[in-house]
């Protein structure tokens, strides 16, 4: 009997654990190009913008700088699928800078197919109008979240501003990992919470956010100071609370079954 009870309930535990996150988009970019993963979600579409800037697939999601030296040139990397989770997304991202300063930046985040991505051609879309001479114009109508060196901030652009969810030094120089949680609190908006290499940096709530919109992993790059890379990418969906519901009740169920038989 108490074998039994310990195998079922080990057993849905398992399941359990399974069922605590599905991952929808990784990549660790092992030089097969960009349209080319070998991961989960498919690959990425480069846009670059006002001169020879690209990112590529080079054994490293790598901000390629070409030639010239204009701090507006920049480029635009995003999935070419989209994704779409009512309960939440955990975006984990491994990236490395060597340098910058002045209008260098990077960024990364999720963003709504709100945006044309493919024609996008302006400056950081995680950042609004407010950044500087040397970061506009912004596109303050893009719905999503992420990361900037320039700010030091998590960002939320909501389809008419931006605004920064915490402060402090977010993409210092060197290798880390940043992981990034937005989940539906159940009464329109969203708890938030991002770590930097396994440190939690800070937490809160979004009064208003919007689930039912589908969203592109998208990386940013700009100037051509140092080294900008993604080493690795995953995005995960947060389940539905039904999963836990039905396990819970297979759990019960299970030991209603072994004791009547009892």
């Amino acid at each position: 009997m108490k074998t039994t009870l310990t195998t079922l309930t080990a057993s849905l535990l398992l399941a359990t654990a399974g069922h605590a996150a599905t991952i929808i988009y990784s990549d660790t970019f092992d030089n097969d190009g960009l349209a080319t993963n070998s991961g989960t979600g498919g690959g990425l579409v480069n846009n670059s913008i006002g001169g020879t800037k690209s990112w590529a697939d080079d054994g490293g999601l790598q901000y390629v700088t070409g030639v010239g030296t204009n701090y507006k040139e920049r480029a635009l990397i995003y999935s070419s699928n989209s994704f779409q989770s009512t309960e939440g997304f955990e975006l984990t991202v491994n990236y490395s800078q060597s340098s910058y300063g002045g209008a260098s930046e990077m960024a990364f985040g999720l963003l709504s197919d709100d945006t044309n991505f493919s024609s996008y051609n302006k400056y950081n879309p995680f950042l609004d109008d407010n950044g500087g001479s040397a970061q506009t114009p912004n596109d303050s109508n893009t719905y999503g979240f992420g990361v900037t060196n320039s700010t030091g901030n998590l960002t939320l652009t909501d389809g008419t501003n931006q605004s920064n969810l915490s402060t402090g030094s977010a993409l210092t120089l060197g290798t880390h990992t940043v992981v990034i949680s937005l989940e539906n609190d159940g009464s329109g908006g969203a708890d938030w919470s991002w770590t930097f290499d396994g440190s939690i940096r800070d937490s809160g709530n979004i009064a208003t956010f919007d689930f039912s919109k589908d969203f592109y992993f998208v990386a940013y790059g700009q100037d051509d100071q140092g080294t900008k890379a993604i080493n690795s990418v995953s995005l995960s969906a947060v389940p539905e609370p039904s999963s836990y519901a039905m396990l819970a009740g297979l759990l019960g169920l299970s030991y209603a079954m072994v004791r009547r038989r009892k």
